[in-house]
């Protein structure tokens, strides 16, 4: 049992690297892969044969819960075998979907979180699914949140590398509603989104069409009524500001509790999700051809 935890651990991140002082930069590039593990941009292209494809870009900060929400997703088809009409059939990134699961098990059993996904790790996470006898690949993109806050903000010339943020014709931005619902948090956070929709201006991402969605995460904190005034007021705030500054047109919001598998806004997004599959466009068929070309350039 010991030495199932410890792979677990392993897997998930959580194991204490055992190197000396530093980690040398190469090293961390020469990081093998487990089988079925997240995807890279390099490698995302071997899985994509002749489906019908949609990819979806989750951008937001560190401790959102966006991998707790895709671990979710996950378990939601490992216990039911299906989101409304949509079957399972199989996954590329097993690994990559576990390790988030057991982050998102282990943080539901301390008020800490010890763990989260890392940059270092892929991002892209595939679902083959089944409608009407078709057969569609989800890809979800998943990258970690320290990605988006620091090296973004920071380094224009990363988020110009990002293939899959600048082509992806669908971005959800996940947004933790303790930030919306307390004025001060509230500045901090406008300030550093701000600016990491200014890179995404400056890299070109927002030059391309696609689908803004937003989820506000945690809902569950929102208990009295002052505070869902506030969060009400603010929330609309911050989405007037990502259109009035960046011609960003949110389609659909949703209010969720990540962690929480009777949450019904959680189930809701679920099913939009893979009702998206169904939903396909001439801008997502060239979405396809992206991943196939774009990401070996």
């Amino acid at each position: 049992m010991e030495d199932k935890k410890d792979i677990l651990e392993s897997l998930a991140g959580v194991a204490q690297l055992k190197h000396d002082n530093v980690i040398k930069d190469d090293a961390i590039e020469n990081i093998a892969q487990y089988y079925c593990d997240s995807m890279t941009d390099e490698n995302i292209n071997d899985i994509l044969g002749d489906y019908n494809t949609h990819l979806v870009t989750l951008v937001g900060f560190s401790e959102v819960g966006k991998s707790t929400f895709v671990a979710s997703l996950y378990h939601e088809f490992m216990c039911t075998g299906e989101i409304d009409g949509y079957k399972f059939i199989d996954s590329d990134t097993y690994v990559g979907f576990e390790r988030r699961a057991y982050i998102r098990n282990e943080s539901l059993k301390t008020s800490k979180r010890n763990s989260r996904t890392t940059m270092m790790e892929g991002q892209f996470l595939t679902l083959t699914l089944s409608k009407d006898d078709i057969l569609n690949k989800l890809i979800i993109s998943d990258r970690a949140g320290e990605t988006y806050k620091n090296s973004y903000t920071s380094n224009l010339s990363q988020v110009k590398q990002d293939k899959g943020l600048i082509n992806s014709h669908h971005i959800i931005f996940f947004i933790d509603s303790s930030s919306v619902n307390n004025e001060d948090d509230y500045n901090d956070f406008c300030d550093d989104f701000q600016l990491l929709l200014s890179r995404m201006a400056s890299a070109g991402v927002l030059n391309i069409p696609k689908v803004y969605d937003i989820i506000y995460n945690k809902i569950d904190l929102i208990q009295t009524d002052e505070v869902k005034e506030l969060f009400s007021k603010q929330s609309l705030d911050f989405e007037n500001r990502m259109k009035n500054d960046y011609g960003i047109n949110i389609s659909n919001r949703f209010e969720i509790i990540s962690n929480d598998m009777k949450d019904q806004g959680l189930k809701d997004v679920f099913k939009y999700i893979v009702n998206t599959l169904n939903s396909h466009t001439n801008c997502q068929y060239e979405e396809s051809n992206w991943v196939q070309t774009l990401l070996n350039e």
